[in-house]
């Protein structure tokens, strides 16, 4: 029992001491700003990435001024037919073309990114349709993360 106790007290004291900080805690200390953006292609993704840059317009502290266009294009294909024809797999492809201008130095560049991501048929629809919408969200947030990334590295 004391020794389990003892334990307990030093683990904690090696957590608490050892200057561990969350890798993620950092993104949101980014040093650009978002000047204006620009969306065009599949609505429900274009809107969630907006959503998710939101936060870096309105950081005035900074001289990176990004002016950004985001074009996404998202696609559902079939990947495996049972005998009958009906579809059974499907492929979520989201293909994102990200063009972004700093300010400051004029530098124009442009950057494609893509997730996919598979998933099986549900014999229910509105589940189904619930399901494809969650992961174009999920899909949507993980290219903020690298769309925050590659604007931090300029």
């Amino acid at each position: 029992m004391y020794k389990n106790i003892c334990v307990l007290i030093l683990f904690s004291f090696g957590l608490l001491n050892c200057g561990y900080t969350p890798m993620i805690s950092k993104v949101n200390d980014q040093n650009f700003n978002i000047v204006n953006l620009d969306t065009e292609g599949d609505q429900q993704i274009s809107s969630s990435i907006k959503r998710g840059l939101e936060r870096y317009a309105k950081n005035q502290k900074t001289n990176k001024n990004f002016e950004i266009v985001i074009n996404t294009n998202y696609e559902k294909i079939t990947l495996v037919k049972d005998a009958k024809g009906n579809a059974t797999d499907f492929k979520l492809v989201v293909n994102l073309k990200l063009t972004f201008v700093e300010k400051e130095e004029n530098i124009e560049k442009i950057i494609e990114l893509n997730e996919s991501f598979t998933i099986k048929k549900n014999d229910n629809n509105y589940e189904q349709k619930d399901y494809e919408r969650a992961i174009k969200n999920n899909m949507a947030q993980t290219l903020v993360n690298k769309i925050i990334f590659h604007l931090s590295k300029y």
